[in-house]
C-alpha cells in the first residue's frame, strides 16, 4: 500500500509564562503545565500533498517522547485549528481558536525517549475532502500537573514529527527476491527417469589439448584378444630346511628350460625363487594356493644392557624440625565484628546534552533520567528526579552538578528540605558537590536534589563544559545502615 511521511512545514509552542514569546526555533515541543513555562501547547502545520484519491486509508502523528514529568499518564490531545496562524510569529497572546478531534493518547513514564503515534485518519480526510480547510493542528495537555516535552522540527532529523498517510490499494512493483527460505520438511519426492545416453564419437583420438565436448560418433568395436602363451611354468621345488650357519655364495643359475607343452600340474611346495622368465604373450593363469609358513628361527640372545648415566646431585634438603609432643592449645576468643559493608547502593546520571535542557527553576529538582550501576534493588527510580528509599535505614548521598550560575542545591526528603545538606558557590566555574548522611525513619521515602525554594536564580545546568563531550551530573546513594 502507498504511503507518505510528511514534516511539519512548522511547529512551534507556546507559553502562559512568556505570553509575548515565539518558541519556534526551540528542539522541543512542550505540551501541559511547566515550572518554568507555565501552560503550554504545541502547534503544527503540514502541507498536504497532491494525491490520486479523496480518501486516505488512515494516518498517523509521529512523536519523539524525549521527558515528562510527574508519574501519572499525560493525556495529549489533537485540537483541530479553526483559522490561519504563522509559527513563526504566533505566540500565547495571539494563538488561533481550536476544537478537540476526538484523538489522544496518555503518556507514561515508560514512553520516554520512544517514538509515540496518535490516529489522526478522520482529520487528515476532513482536509482532503474539503469539508475544513487544512490550517493545522495543535496538542494539548489539561490536566494542570504534568508536562511533556516532544521532539520538533528544529531537533535532528530522526526526532522531528512526522505525518504518516497510508492511501489507495495499488499493488506496487515485485519488489526484489526476498533470501531462501529454510529446507521444507516434507518427504523428497520420486527420482525423475534418467535420460538417454548420448551416443559416443567415432573419430580417432587427436593430440592432447584442451577438454572439448563430447563427440558424437559410436564407440569402435573392441579387439579380439590375443592367444595365450604356449607353454605353462614348470613346478616349483620344495623349500629347502632353514640353514643353521652363514648362508653360503649364490650358485649359478641354471639354464632355462624349455616350456611345456601339457596343462599345468598341481601347484608344488615353493622352491627357491629361479630366475626370472621371459614375459610370456598369453593371459596370466590362475594363482596358486599359498604355501604354508615356514617355522620362526630361534631368538638370538639380548645383547647386555649399557651402563646407566650417572644422576645429576640433588640438592641438600633442609632437617625436619622435630614433632611437637605437647598437646594443642585452648581457642582463642573470637575477635570484634568488622564494620558492614555497603549494604545497598544506585548511580543514576544525567548527559549535557541531551538531559537537563530546561533551567532548574527554585523549587525544582534536577533532572538524572538516566540508569547507572545498582545493587539490591532497594534503591529505585520514580521519575527523572526523585528516587525511593525502600527500607528505613541510614543512606551516604553523593551528588555533584556543573551550573553556570552562582547558587545552591539541597537533598529533600518526602518534599521536605534537609538543612544540613545544602550546598553552593558563590562566583567561579566549578561544580556544585555534596555528600551527606540521611536517616529515613519510615519505608518508601522519596530522596531528590533540588534548587532550594526562595532562592533567587533558575540554575542552567552545564552542557559541554571544559571540551567536546557531553558533561555528567552524578547521584551516588548507597545504604550503610
Amino acid at each position: 500500500m502507498p504511503s507518505l511521511n510528511l514534516i511539519p512545514v512548522g511547529a512551534t509552542f507556546v507559553s502562559s509564562n512568556y505570553p509575548n514569546t515565539n518558541f519556534s526555533s526551540d528542539q522541543h515541543l512542550l505540551v501541559g503545565t511547566d515550572p518554568l513555562y507555565q501552560t503550554t501547547a504545541s502547534y503544527l502545520k503540514f502541507a498536504l500533498p497532491s494525491l490520486p484519491v479523496t480518501s486516505i486509508t488512515a494516518a498517523a502523528l509521529v512523536l519523539y517522547t524525549e521527558d515528562k514529568t510527574g508519574i501519572t499518564p499525560s493525556p495529549v490531545e489533537v485540537y483541530r485549528v479553526l483559522s490561519p496562524f504563522d509559527t513563526q510569529t504566533v505566540t500565547y497572546n495571539t494563538q488561533p481558536l481550536s476544537v478537540p478531534t476526538g484523538n489522544s493518547i496518555n503518556i507514561v513514564t515508560c514512553d520516554i525517549q520512544k517514538f509515540v503515534a496518535i490516529n489522526v485518519t478522520d482529520l487528515v480526510n476532513q482536509w482532503l475532502s474539503g469539508i475544513y480547510p487544512n490550517y493545522g493542528l495543535v496538542l494539548i495537555n489539561i490536566d494542570g500537573l504534568t508536562v511533556v516535552k516532544f521532539g520538533s522540527d528544529d531537533a535532528d532529523i530522526p526526532f522531528s514529527p512526522l505525518l504518516v498517510i497510508f492511501y489507495g490499494n495499488d499493488v506496487g512493483p515485485t519488489g526484489p527476491t526476498g533470501p531462501i527460505g529454510p529446507a521444507g520438511i516434507g518427504l523428497p519426492g520420486p527420482t525423475g527417469p534418467t535420460g538417454p545416453t548420448g551416443p559416443a564419437g567415432i573419430g580417432l583420438p587427436g593430440p592432447t589439448g584442451p577438454t572439448g565436448p563430447a563427440g558424437i560418433g559410436l564407440s569402435g568395436p573392441t579387439g579380439p584378444t590375443g592367444p595365450a602363451g604356449i607353454g605353462l611354468s614348470g613346478p616349483t621345488g620344495p623349500t629347502g630346511p632353514a640353514g643353521i650357519g652363514l648362508p653360503g655364495p649364490t650358485g649359478p643359475t641354471g639354464p632355462t628350460g624349455p616350456a611345456g607343452i601339457g596343462l599345468s600340474g598341481p601347484t608344488g611346495p615353493t622352491g627357491d625363487t629361479g630366475p626370472t622368465g621371459p614375459a610370456g604373450t598369453g593371459s596370466t593363469g590362475p594363482t596358486g594356493p599359498t604355501g604354508d609358513t615356514g617355522p620362526t628361527g630361534p631368538t638370538g640372545p639380548t645383547g647386555d644392557t649399557g651402563p646407566t648415566g650417572p644422576t645429576g646431585p640433588t640438592g641438600d634438603t633442609g632437617p625436619t624440625g622435630p614433632a611437637g609432643i605437647g598437646s594443642t592449645g585452648p581457642t582463642g576468643p573470637t575477635g570484634p565484628t568488622g564494620p558492614v559493608g555497603a549494604l545497598n547502593f544506585a548511580n543514576f546520571f544525567a548527559l549535557m546534552p541531551p538531559d537537563n535542557v530546561l533551567t532548574v527553576t527554585p523549587g525544582a529538582d534536577v533532572s538524572f533520567p538516566q540508569d547507572g550501576p545498582t545493587n539490591g534493588g532497594i534503591i529505585t527510580r520514580i521519575t527523572t528526579s526523585t528516587f525511593n528509599l525502600a527500607t528505613i535505614g541510614t543512606y551516604q548521598v553523593l551528588f555533584e552538578v556543573s551550573v553556570d550560575e552562582a547558587g545552591q542545591l539541597i537533598l529533600t526528603l518526602n518534599g521536605v528540605d534537609l538543612p544540613d545538606t545544602a550546598v553552593g558557590r558563590a562566583t567561579g566555574t566549578t561544580q556544585i558537590v555534596g555528600m551527606a548522611f540521611v536517616t529515613t525513619t519510615a519505608p518508601n521515602s522519596v530522596l531528590s536534589v533540588r534548587n532550594p525554594a526562595g532562592n533567587p536564580t533558575a540554575l542552567t545546568i552545564t552542557p559541554i563544559a571544559g571540551g567536546t563531550r557531553p558533561v555528567s551530573a552524578q547521584l551516588l546513594i548507597t545504604q550503610i545502615a
